[in-house]
């Protein structure tokens, strides 16, 4: 398992404009420092840039292929793992408790939920609720994703319902960053990797379909690299959390290069009401006099 890497501590915000400067074409490097006396060496790097999806069956995270403590699975999936065929569409997610990366009280959450499941029971994920995802359970995302890369940011955006992350490239952590959805994320390349470390996260949102929580001491690492010629984007990701697990561990996720889009289509999930996988309608999310939907 590869192990955790914490960003440093303190960084400063950028203005908008890194953002928008995003949105144009620009030549991706890292800066290098060469031995003789110190003089900076421009190197390319990969290019994770454009659009990028994976289907039904990538929507619970895959154990690691070198082994070692991995993720909850799908209790249907434990006699094949980890060479399952894939999720079939329309399947309950009912999670494995024994799990020993959980704690008892993660145990119990898990087993609580796929009991929900087994009564018959449509237990919508958040984002069906109109939540914003989280991390890591952002990347079972279904659905279209961008990667814009320049040198200063790299921005992720999830066709789903608008969600943006940024992700600062070679800046240290801010000492405490205040907990929000998608917390403070710093990046930086190792060869031809894109690795990610997120701290800050907030604990409203759960790690995956199967219901394991998540508090605002994760620590999760995200590790991106384009594979098969550049027609797949392969995600190994860590998480650490001692309060929800009794040891890091990791999962993967395989994204396939969409060459069919060319801007991410409007998803706005305020804007239906209607669960068409449950039949049930739900309404609107809304807010009372000083109380926030979410």
């Amino acid at each position: 398992m590869s192990a955790i890497r914490r960003g440093p501590k303190g960084r400063s915000r950028f203005a908008m404009a890194v953002f928008c400067g995003g949105l144009a074409v620009w030549p991706i490097y890292a800066a290098a420092q060469a031995a003789d006396g110190g003089a900076s060496v421009r190197q390319s790097v990969s290019d994770f840039s454009g659009f990028w999806r994976h289907g039904v069956t990538q929507i619970a995270f895959h154990p690691p292929p070198q082994g070692g403590p991995g993720p909850v699975i799908d209790v249907q999936d434990i006699a094949c793992t980890p060479n399952c065929p894939g999720r079939p569409s329309g399947r309950p997610f009912i999670g494995d408790p024994s799990n020993p990366v959980l704690l008892p009280h993660a145990a119990r959450a898990v087993q609580a939920m796929g009991e929900r499941w087994r009564a018959g029971e449509i237990v919508n994920a958040a984002t069906e609720l109109c939540a914003p995802s989280g991390v890591p359970h952002v990347l079972t995302l279904f659905g279209a994703v961008q990667i814009l890369q320049t040198p200063a940011v790299v921005t992720i955006l999830y066709q789903r319902d608008h969600q943006v992350r940024f992700v600062y490239m070679n800046r240290e952590h801010t000492v405490d960053p205040a907990p929000s959805w998608y917390g403070e994320s710093v990046g930086y390349y190792e060869g031809d990797t894109l690795v990610v470390d997120t701290i800050g996260l907030n604990d409203k949102s759960i790690i995956d379909r199967f219901g394991a929580p998540q508090t605002k001491t994760i620590h999760v690492v995200e590790r991106y690299r384009v594979i098969d010629g550049g027609n797949a984007l392969f995600v190994h990701v860590t998480v650490d959390d001692p309060n929800t697990f009794a040891m890091p561990w990791s999962g993967t996720i395989t994204y396939n290069r969409d060459d069919n889009m060319s801007v991410l289509l409007e998803i706005v999930c305020a804007e239906n009401n209607r669960i068409a996988v449950a039949g049930e309608f739900y309404p609107i999310p809304t807010a009372g006099p000083g109380e926030p939907r979410y």
